[in-house]
């Protein structure tokens, strides 16, 4: 009986020695789940490359235009600049060319009516020494010589405004050439009237020195070959 019991007592005592089985957990599953997106949202994310590359291209179109537009201001500011430059060249030469037209119209002008002036002079003086010939009228040749002496001070007036015009339209040297040209007609007219042998300014002379200031301003236009 007591063997029994201390059998009984051991296997107690060894089944509650052990330790008790733990039960196996179940995992927990978490379920994500994904709000759906709206149509709207699919259609801006597809939008999204077509619009910036759109905008790129429109960039760099608007850009390519810019640098068109700029260029082609730049070529019509030349453009009009030349064409200004042209236009004042060409202006330039038209005034430069009335100036010395009338500068040397002026001169042989004025040495004509002095040499006519002369000839009335000389015709009347002779006429007053032979009173006895049949072609005899004073009045007239006064009259002549007096017409002829009012031509060659307007003419001679003309050639001084046509010299102090041209001061800025033509060169130095020509210019002095001029007022030199005018003295000279001033000086062959002083010397009318005396004998041949004693004038220092001869009107023949004269129109050589004439002759010589048109070729230089013909010259200075550069319009006419002259021969040096």
């Amino acid at each position: 009986m007591r063997r029994i019991l201390l059998v009984f007592t051991f296997i107690s005592f060894a089944a509650w020695s052990q330790p008790a089985q733990q039960q196996t957990q179940v995992p927990i599953v978490v379920k994500v789940e994904t709000v759906p997106e709206s149509v709207w949202t699919a259609l801006f994310k597809v939008a999204i490359p077509t619009i910036l590359g759109a905008a790129l291209g429109s960039g760099i179109t608007l850009y390519g235009l810019r640098q068109t537009n700029k260029h082609q201001s730049t070529e019509n500011e030349a453009n009009r600049r030349h064409e200004l430059e042209k236009l004042n060249r060409e202006h330039s030469f038209s005034l430069k060319r009335d100036v010395l037209i009338r500068l040397t119209q002026s001169p042989v002008q004025s040495i004509t009516s002095l040499r006519r002036w002369d000839y009335r002079r000389a015709n009347l003086e002779w006429l007053e020494s032979n009173p006895e010939t049949e072609d005899y009228d004073v009045k007239q040749a006064v009259a002549d010589k007096s017409n002829a002496w009012n031509e060659y001070l307007l003419r001679h007036n003309e050639l001084q405004q046509a010299t102090a015009a041209a001061c800025l339209a033509v060169s130095d040297e020509l210019w002095k050439s001029a007022q030199a040209v005018g003295e000279a007609i001033a000086e062959a007219h002083r010397q009318t009237g005396k004998r041949e042998s004693l004038r220092t300014k001869t009107i023949e002379q004269v129109e050589g020195e004439i002759a010589t200031f048109t070729k230089a301003a013909r010259r200075e236009l550069g319009i006419v070959h002259i021969d040096a």
